[in-house]
């Protein structure tokens, strides 16, 4: 900090809408060896000096969705574009990276899982096999009661995370570790139903499947990202073992 602003200066990668959003909030390390307290968050706007923006990324998927790398070189903001101050700007990251973030995650992979199912539940019910509806074989309907266990579980997790985020009356607030770790649990379970969902589907349509007539391509492409998005399964896995005493033992 230089008088009355704040000076940035640093790279991230693969942030959502770079290059094209109005106002970005950028997590900082004012002093590293202050723990939390070193964590500032700042709004930086879109216009300031010495904010640049690499080319957005080609992915297989989420193509809607916009990453490019952004560069701050010397980006100088007041120091009232501060969301909070020392120690509480760490509360409000481990709430929105930690626990809302994951939700989030986990509500489209939760989606994408849906859909593909209902598109494999419609196709097995019209494709005739041997005189009969595919999804009338017992194999057939054993892979796709698996799918819907999967589903039906996944579902019934978002939404009690969902439930106890509006609740915070009753449960602990998003930034603690019994949060984050539900938060995390959450995302990482969501996010492997709806890899195994999307490729069970592809496999039970065949051919087909690969078609984007049937969607299904698109949803898989899709699947894999909601496990590597927000630093990817592994920060989410120790997320859950650092919370999960606080959450199920206590």
């Amino acid at each position: 900090m230089e008088g009355d602003e704040y000076v940035i200066n640093g790279t991230k990668t693969w942030p959502t809408n770079a290059g094209i959003s109005s106002v970005y909030m950028t997590v900082c390390t004012t002093d590293p060896d202050a723990g939390d307290d070193g964590v500032a968050i700042i709004y930086v706007p879109g216009d300031a000096k010495g904010l640049s923006f690499g080319k957005p990324e080609t992915k297989m998927g989420f193509k809607t969705c916009i990453n490019a790398s952004v560069y701050y070189d010397n980006v100088r903001v007041p120091k009232e574009y501060r969301v909070a101050g020392p120690g509480k700007d760490a509360l409000f990251y481990d709430a929105a990276v930690g626990c809302g973030s994951p939700f989030h995650n986990g509500a489209i992979a939760l989606g994408i899982a849906e859909a593909a199912f209902n598109i494999v539940m419609e196709y097995t019910k019209e494709r005739k096999s041997g005189g009969k509806p595919v999804r009338e074989w017992s194999l057939i309907a054993g892979i796709l009661a698996d799918m819907a266990i999967q589903v039906e579980m996944t579902r019934g997790a978002t939404y009690n995370l969902a439930w106890m985020l509006d609740h915070p009356d009753v449960y602990p607030p998003a930034y603690s570790a019994s949060m984050v770790s539900k938060g995390n649990i959450v995302r990482v379970f969501a996010a492997d139903t709806a890899v195994y969902v999307t490729n069970k589907a592809i496999e039970l349509i065949g051919s087909n499947g690969l078609s984007p007539e049937y969607h299904l391509e698109k949803y898989f492409r899709d699947s894999k990202i909601t496990q590597t998005i927000l630093a990817g399964q592994q920060v989410s896995l120790y997320r859950v073992i650092r919370g999960y005493y606080d959450y199920v033992v206590q």
